[in-house]
């Protein structure tokens, strides 16, 4: 716990957001990805959908 590992976006999906699914066990403010608690969990990154297209999530695990 308390470990981080950061990820990094660039070009034009560089305005996305970042999510966790459980704060309990991570959390994640600009791509940095902080243990918060013991289990697995989910860390997104969406963007936006513009121009008619659908917004764009993906996922890591």
């Amino acid at each position: 716990m308390g470990g981080t590992t950061t990820y990094a976006i660039s070009g034009n999906s560089a305005t996305g957001t970042w999510g966790t699914q459980d704060v309990n066990i991570a959390t994640v403010v600009n791509g940095v990805v902080t243990g918060a608690g013991p289990g697995t969990t989910n860390i997104t990154y969406t963007v936006a959908g513009t121009g008619g297209c659908n917004a764009a999530t993906t996922t890591r695990r």
